[in-house]
């Protein structure tokens, strides 16, 4: 079900107000899904053009029955037996179960301070206010009809995991705008992260997981875009001034040769802290528990695209240093190759990866019909296996 409704009350004023839902069975056992999600807000623009503002509230809630995959993977690839379909495949969970649920109000206006239309002056502002929950639920942690722990020893006799987040961002910034020399922003934006669990941990070994985690971030930084006929450039840079680390530098130019060519070029880098699920975990289950202290995440990116009537073609460049990833510690493996347990956690690697692609895209037609063709190829320069991506890729 997907609805929704939107009305002009004026001129100045537009309201609308919506709903999706989602429910699939699924294929396999224990695969239901369950989405359902809302949203109302509305925009508004004054009369004089000097004042526009925009906001909404979404509600959402996200089921998804847990199966940990099919157990015999023979039985999963092979078509020979036709009793094998795929409600019959033995799964590793058959009630595991997770829950999120999501609320966030937004709001962002900005106002002219005076009325020329040649070089005008904003005042700007964004607000938002995120709290989410993600909660995991499972009774029967063995295999069906086996006695593997597929994800380890548990604390409990039962799966009961919830984490908390909330995020709040409010954001300020102050432009000028001029039809000739484009427009300069400078902006001052803080937020505050809480992640947070109901409980604390302490392992046999005296590890201690407190309950939660607190981040206060403000950065500075300023934008610049000019716009002319043939040509665009759009740059933006932040830097951290509080105790948590980040830096963010981006440059885009797009340039028109010709009405039927287009050339784009970018280049990003930014430095910024772990996700907190890496940074600390918590859970009944042993092995799922952790505090680290990871180095900030540092990628570099050059893009550049070619759009003409022969062939779009596009390349991607980034260089990756510390790079946080997961991975599973069990390496014994079961008769079909698959390791005989999930013990997953994060990790940090601490030299270069390089990472390639070029990606060229065609459609070909044929009278009243057309075939759209992708290929990309991708390359990844690294001494271990921690970026793992297919050579060639093709979607037609």
């Amino acid at each position: 079900l997907n609805a929704l409704f939107t009305t002009n009350l004026s001129e100045q004023l537009n309201f609308f107000v919506g709903y999706r839902g989602l429910r699939s069975l699924g294929s396999y056992i224990n695969e239901l899904s369950s989405n359902g999600n809302f949203k109302i807000g509305g925009s508004y623009d004054s009369k004089g053009n000097r004042y526009f503002l925009r906001s909404h509230i979404t509600v959402q809630d996200i089921m998804n029955q847990e199966n940990g995959g099919v157990v015999n993977l023979d039985l999963f690839e092979s078509s020979e037996d036709p009793y094998n379909s795929r409600e019959r495949l033995n799964v590793y969970s058959r009630d595991g179960k997770s829950l999120f649920k999501g609320i966030r109000t937004f709001l962002e206006h900005k106002f002219k301070f005076n009325k020329s239309t040649e070089n005008e002056i904003w005042l700007k502002h964004k607000f938002y206010y995120e709290y989410k929950t993600n909660q995991f639920e499972q009774n029967d942690l063995v295999t069906y009809e086996s006695d593997i722990a597929y994800f380890g020893n548990s604390y409990k006799g039962s799966i009961n995991d919830k984490v908390r987040f909330k995020n709040f961002y409010n954001k300020v910034g102050l432009a000028y705008k001029s039809n000739t020399l484009g427009e300069l922003t400078f902006n001052v934006d803080h937020t505050t992260f809480d992640y947070f669990y109901n409980s604390t941990v302490v392992s046999s070994s005296g590890t201690y997981i407190p309950s939660e985690m607190n981040y206060d971030l403000v950065t500075v930084g300023g934008a610049y875009e000019i716009n002319k006929e043939k040509f665009l450039l759009n740059a933006e840079a932040r830097q951290s001034i509080s105790n948590v680390s980040l830096t963010e530098i981006k440059g885009m130019i797009n340039y028109l040769p010709t009405s039927e060519i287009k050339v784009k070029a970018g280049y990003h880098f930014l430095s910024k802290i772990p996700d907190m699920t890496q940074q600390m975990f918590q859970s009944s289950y042993v092995n799922y528990n952790w505090l680290n202290n990871f180095s900030n995440e540092k990628i570099q990116s050059l893009t550049a695209t070619v759009e003409n009537p022969i062939v779009d073609v596009s390349a991607n460049f980034q260089v990756i240093n510390d790079k946080i990833y997961f991975s599973n510690n069990v390496t014994s493996l079961d008769e079909n190759g698959s390791p005989i347990m999930q013990l997953v956690t994060p990790k940090q690697y601490g030299k270069t990866i390089g990472y390639f692609n070029i990606k060229a895209q065609k459609e070909i037609k044929f009278g009243k019909f057309a075939l759209d063709n992708k290929v990309m190829f991708q390359q990844v320069s690294q001494d271990e296996n921690i970026v793992n991506v297919p050579s060639f890729l093709t979607r037609n």
